[in-house]
């Protein structure tokens, strides 16, 4: 007997769904990014909530920095996080933003306070110091910093499913 013969699928192999290309509307100022961040997550669109973020994307935390280094990433992140805020209560954010701070023509600085609502808003309220990139004439959060000391109950930017720097992860997930 000779070697059987390859099995072919009868009709075109469709690719596995990937993310769809960033397609968002420019945000021009902070307020802009953070009231489209708003909006995506309390319609729980995970896509539009990663065409807020660059690639790469940091989340930098007492514990450890978390590294998007791709939007399927930041999908993936959010995807994950966002069964866990709804099971949690949590159905929308909203947010008291600092003054901000223009860095550069392309970087600006702002302090968001996340106000959390729906049956988790009994938990704390998370602040961020965030670092915004223009791309393509548009503000990205590139790096968001937990500037709350204690560990937030609920946080708006969820930092599972992704790589975390080895020089901040903990020691035990640097062994591996």
């Amino acid at each position: 007997m000779g070697r059987p013969a390859p099995v072919t699928p009868a009709g075109p192999i469709a690719p596995a769904t990937a993310p769809r290309p960033s397609a968002a509307p420019e945000c021009r100022t902070p307020a802009d990014l953070f009231d489209a961040f708003a909006a995506a997550f309390a319609a729980g669109d995970v896509d539009r909530i990663a065409d807020c973020y660059t690639a790469p994307a940091y989340v930098v935390t007492n514990a450890r920095t978390v590294v998007f280094t791709t939007r399927t990433e930041v999908v993936d992140g959010f995807t994950t996080a966002r069964a866990q805020y709804r099971t949690s209560g949590l159905i929308s954010v909203g947010y008291e933003m600092d003054a901000e701070t223009t860095l550069s023509s392309d970087l600006v600085e702002v302090t968001v306070r996340w106000l959390h609502r729906g049956r988790a808003a009994s938990a704390a309220d998370d602040s961020y110091r965030y670092l915004l990139r223009r791309v393509d004439r548009s503000l990205r959060i590139h790096v968001a910093m937990v500037m709350d000391s204690r560990a937030p109950a609920i946080p708006p930017a969820p930092i599972p499913a992704a790589r975390q720097d080895p020089d901040t992860a903990p020691t035990s997930d640097r062994l591996r």
